[in-house]
């Protein structure tokens, strides 16, 4: 799960995951904004989420309330992107597409097609660098 996995992350002020530091000192909950703000700054911060659901689903740990926060997360992060592009689309389809393949969990499935209408829907402002 995202929370057991966010555990041992270092929170050093190099580190992509300082805008953890108040929350463990506070224990109160994470914002979504705040981490949609550092998905936008830090794409590892977005490879990190996909992956943890990614294995989560593939140990077989996975939850309902696990999957809607990815759901809401990634499509808050696409939405708040100012330009989708290639990049972007590179780094994020895999996860959804084995998503889209997971038979053995539909509700992942379900949830990945979603997000992949959605993006695809968004893609249309697609900015392709050379």
């Amino acid at each position: 799960m995202v929370a057991h996995d966010c555990v041992g992350l270092s929170t050093r002020d190099s580190s992509r995951w300082v805008f953890l530091r108040p929350i463990r000192k506070s224990k109160h909950p994470l914002e979504r904004t705040v981490l949609i703000q550092n998905m936008l700054k830090d794409r590892s911060v977005v490879e990190f989420i996909c992956e943890a659901v990614l294995r989560a689903v593939n140990d077989r740990t996975t939850s309902k309330t696990l999957l809607s926060f990815y759901v809401a997360v990634m499509l808050q992060y696409i939405a708040s992107l100012p330009v989708i592009t290639d990049e972007i689309l590179t780094a994020i389809f895999p996860y959804i597409l084995e998503g889209c393949k997971a038979k053995g969990t539909p509700e992942y499935q379900v949830r990945c097609e979603c997000v992949n209408d959605i993006s695809s829907q968004l893609a249309s402002g697609i900015v392709v660098r050379y």
